[in-house]
């Protein structure tokens, strides 16, 4: 996790590197940053809802924190509402048009198996929680979120002369 002594020692390590190598270098910017944050998360698993799982075409995809769905099409009416019921406190709800109009992955030409990759809906969590489905890795700390935590990340600069 996050917090660990294993996951502090890693940091560390890293920093050093970075420091020393920045010590040994001249007319250079450097520049650090991250690609997302984590944060500890409390998994929901989707075997505990049997109601919401049997409405699914298959497994969700992507993240715990941004699952996808692909919904049968006889519920795919009532889907928003039923996953609102029981995940609403965590997840917002999107279907895969309110994804695609907003650009979440880009505005560049999809690839050709986007949409079918999209599935009908996406949820992305707002709070700690995590949704893993079969399959799924039970990690003790994610991203994909809405988080400031996942969503500020830091910007390192330091030019060297």
């Amino acid at each position: 996790g996050p917090d660990s002594a294993e996951s502090r020692k890693l940091i560390k390590e890293r920093n050093d590197f970075v420091e020393k190598l920045c010590d040994e270098i001249t007319d250079t910017l450097v520049i650090v940053i991250a690609d997302h944050g984590h944060i500890k998360v409390d998994n929901l698993y989707l075997k505990d809802y049997p109601h919401i799982k049997s409405m699914l075409e298959r497994v969700t995809s992507s993240e715990s924190r941004c699952p996808i769905f692909k919904v049968k099409e006889e519920y795919k009416d009532i889907f928003p509402e039923e996953f609102n019921k029981e995940f609403g406190e965590y997840f917002k709800l999107y279907s895969k048009e309110d994804v695609i109009s907003s650009g979440l992955y880009g505005d560049g030409d999809a690839h050709q198996i986007f949409n079918d990759a999209l599935g009908d809906y996406i949820a992305i969590a707002y709070k700690d929680k995590g949704l893993l489905d079969t399959g799924d890795e039970d990690l003790y700390s994610n991203h994909a979120g809405y988080t400031d935590d996942e969503i500020y990340i830091p910007l390192i600069l330091k030019l060297k002369k």
